[in-house]
């Protein structure tokens, strides 16, 4: 997921949203360090349903579903107020829902992971947005609809 990020990232630097170049960089800092130590805090072991041998250091939470809702979180602030928003904000509903179904259906995680990392994912977003800004103007500058 790092080469999506980083390329998000440099498309809104290249564009002068330097702003929210760094604010997507910044999540995906947070996105990677929570991943990180909140696995290595749980150290919850993987499901055994499959036998399906994963390396990892542990289950909780799902990265790959912590990631795609960053990922897509991020994107839809950026768009925010474009055409192009509530396209991206369903595609990236349905794309972290069948994320999370695919890690349950792999056996890869149990339940509370997957939900757990969508609540994450959507937590990190709102405050990065809040506190440092996807779209072009701030929520509280949008105009009324």
């Amino acid at each position: 997921m790092s080469p999506a990020f980083v390329a998000l990232a440099a498309a809104l630097v290249l564009t002068g949203r330097h702003r929210a170049g760094g604010a997507v960089l910044a999540a995906a800092a947070a996105t990677l360090v929570t991943n990180v130590v909140v696995k290595a805090l749980v150290g919850r072991p993987r499901p055994d349903l499959w036998a399906v041998e994963v390396e990892s250091i542990g289950s909780y939470p799902s990265g790959h579903t912590l990631f795609v809702t960053v990922l897509f979180g991020l994107l839809a602030g950026v768009l925010r107020g474009t055409r192009w928003h509530r396209l991206v904000l369903t595609v990236g509903i349905l794309g972290s829902f069948s994320m999370a179904f695919s890690r349950l259906y792999l056996g890869e995680h149990f339940p509370s992971d997957v939900v757990a990392s969508l609540c994450i994912g959507v937590l990190i977003v709102v405050v990065v947005d809040h506190f440092i800004g996807l779209s072009p103007m701030r929520p509280s500058q949008h105009p009324p609809e």
